[in-house]
């Protein structure tokens, strides 16, 4: 427990930290005049010139090894700085290897590569920019699924060993059901471990592949804003006139942010049919035609949520429009305000911009509302499950429930809940991002 509490510290401490080294700026503390007196001449002149050349104020990158790579152990270092000296500055961090010119400019020889095909696409573009790293979070997580799916087998054979050990191992049962390794001494121990290695190897693959999967984030979308800057500086006149500045401002602020947004939610496209396929199959396995119930109401959520997801981004994208007219309507108010202030058209443009404004803000109510309802079937769902299954097993089925079929049974309902509820997300983002 400790140390799986450890790497969940680091892992979830580690972009809180990027987040907050972005936001930092470059100006050192002056120093006072007693100090700058007894500075000799050389240490003067190395002040002048930055710590080091190539990534300015900040340290150069560290060179970690592999078990500091894989549980962060870097991080502890300005953990303990900033509770040290009670701030962070940038001289206390370290650089990243990557810059977002750098990564501007291979982003810009891919795309120039992209443009010479047929049908140029910008997602593929962006999907090269960060293949690497999206193939080697897809791997991860795809451990870190395995794991979770394994966790429910080793808790049926220890519920097994409890109840052989009480009942099967001395009339011979267990032989006859061919789990007589289940009553060897040192069994229990083994599962226990097992469950131990799962659980944290789980748990440090689905923590590395998020957190590869933000940076991939923070990687194409800094790539993403300065295109569009490098974009909007070299449009003409007329260019502009037909852009609007509301239009740049949601491509740079708000659809790149989509990317950061979106990044925890996509590995569920990939990994989510076939995390619930698996599940169901162990489920049908553990209570036989029994799942078949709890198959339908599974089948019934995810068509509920998808219609309902679907719904919500028709209506996002109309809240947009009203966005964009919004922002490009007080843009030119706020540029033209003396024309406006003397004619006296205050009136007039603040009942337009006003009625804009309550045509967005209905869409985001409708938004809203939606949301809480499939909020709300995705929270039942699980429970809804668990008794329509449960119900068929004993009431319909007449079979008996054991420890063993009914903690295995609700820790698969336990697994499928969590992709069965962020599937339809992962997939509305998806298209998002498409659009």
């Amino acid at each position: 427990l400790p140390l799986w509490f450890y790497v969940e510290l680091h892992t979830f401490t580690a972009p809180s930290l990027h987040v907050v080294v972005a936001a930092m700026t470059a100006a050192a503390p002056p120093a006072t005049a007693t100090a700058t007196a007894k500075v000799s001449a050389e240490e003067e002149e190395r002040k002048v010139e930055p710590r080091h050349s190539q990534f300015g104020n900040m340290k150069p990158p560290p060179n970690r090894s592999f078990l500091s790579r894989l549980l962060l152990l870097d991080v502890s270092s300005v953990v303990s700085t900033a509770r040290r000296k009670g701030k962070l500055e940038i001289q206390d961090v370290s650089a990243t290897r990557n810059t977002v010119a750098s990564d501007f400019e291979q982003f810009s020889r891919i795309w120039a590569e992209e443009q010479k095909r047929p049908k140029p696409k910008l997602r593929k573009a962006m999907f090269r920019l960060v293949a690497p790293m999206f193939y080697k979070a897809l791997a991860l997580q795809g451990v870190s699924t395995c794991m979770e799916l394994l966790g429910p087998v080793l808790l049926n054979q220890v519920l097994r060993a409890i109840e052989l050990r009480q009942n099967g191992c001395l009339d011979g049962s267990a032989v006859e059901s061919g789990e007589e390794y289940l009553c060897y001494e040192g069994v229990g121990y083994a599962l226990c471990a097992a469950i131990f290695v799962s659980v944290f190897l789980g748990a440090v693959g689905k923590n590395e592949a998020q957190l590869l999967f933000m940076h991939a984030a923070l990687l194409t979308r800094g790539a993403m804003v300065s295109a569009v800057f490098n974009k909007m500086m070299r449009l003409s006149c007329v260019g502009m006139s037909k852009t609007g500045t509301g239009m740049i401002n949601n491509l740079a602020a708000n659809d790149t942010e989509q990317l950061l947004v979106s990044a925890p939610i996509l590995v569920n496209v990939v990994y989510g049919p076939v995390f619930i396929a698996v599940a169901m199959a162990m489920l049908a396995q553990t209570v036989g035609p029994s799942f078949l119930g709890g198959f339908g109401v599974m089948i019934l959520v995810l068509l509920i949520t998808s219609k309902a997801v679907g719904k919500t981004m028709q209506l996002k994208a109309a809240q947009l429009k009203f966005s964009d007219a919004r922002v490009k309507l007080t843009n030119e108010l706020l540029a033209g305000v003396r024309i406006v202030k003397a004619y006296g058209w205050e009136g007039a443009f603040r009942k337009e911009v006003m009625q804009i404004r309550n045509a967005e803000t209905w869409q985001t109510r409708k938004m809203s509302l939606l949301m809480c309802a499939v909020v709300t079937v995705i929270l039942t769902a699980p429970v809804l499950l668990a008794i329509v299954t449960f119900t068929i097993y004993t009431a319909v089925a007449n079979n008996t429930l054991r420890a063993s079929t009914v903690f295995t049974a609700v820790a698969l309902l336990n697994l499928i809940r969590f992709p069965m509820a962020f599937l339809p997300f992962g997939m509305a983002q998806l298209v998002g991002i498409s659009i």
